[in-house]
């Protein structure tokens, strides 16, 4: 029980709660999404968020229902999250900010922090064969939530990049790298 709006001897109006009942076991999340984006969103579609009071901390949820009517004020339609809570962790009344994917793929993906951005063409600065050299890449995906970018050519698995400050070595400088290598080019794409 979570309220009790009357107390023993109190009287009551037929129709009034007497008190709410909450199932602990399962939670819902109920959420706003721009009209525009209606066409990304499904039911079972998987939602990734955080809640306040729990720092650093992800939950994940499923839809379950799609309002049928945009608010008219908003323009925004209402989703419902289905979430798991058998370890009873979350409590209701808190606020939340998720996200979902809206596309998923297998590629290769790099931190944003190594590709630069702007010019007229993006680049990585990598090193090969104990030089640093410029290379041009084509982009793919962009996952916000990770800070990942797919790369659609340019890179392979396995090469070595540089971030922050040691990409404005010029290329062709000679360098060395130690152990661990300063960022390998990982496996697979988040979503948008």
């Amino acid at each position: 029980m979570s309220e009790r709006p009357v107390s023993a001897g109190d009287v009551v109006q037929p129709g009034s709660a007497l008190f709410t009942v909450v199932d602990p076991s399962s939670m819902r999340l109920e959420a706003s999404v721009p009209a525009e984006q209606l066409s990304l969103i499904r039911v079972g579609v998987p939602v990734v968020f955080t809640v306040s009071g729990y720092p650093g901390r992800e939950f994940v949820g499923h839809i379950t229902r799609i309002n049928p009517t945009a608010d008219p004020t908003t323009r925004q339609v209402r989703i419902y999250v289905s979430i798991p809570n058998a370890g009873r962790a979350l409590v209701g009344g808190l606020f939340a900010n998720g996200r979902m994917s809206s596309a998923t793929k297998m590629g290769l993906i790099v931190p944003q922090s190594a590709v630069d951005v702007r010019g007229t063409s993006p680049f990585v600065m990598r090193v090969r064969q104990g030089k640093v050299e410029k290379v041009p890449i084509q982009m793919g995906l962009t996952d916000k939530s990770s800070e990942t970018i797919e790369v659609l050519s340019g890179l392979q698995a396995g090469d070595t990049l540089l971030l922050g400050a040691a990409q404005g070595i010029t290329p062709g400088t000679a360098v060395r790298v130690s152990a661990p290598p300063a960022t390998p080019v990982a496996g697979s794409t988040g979503g948008l």
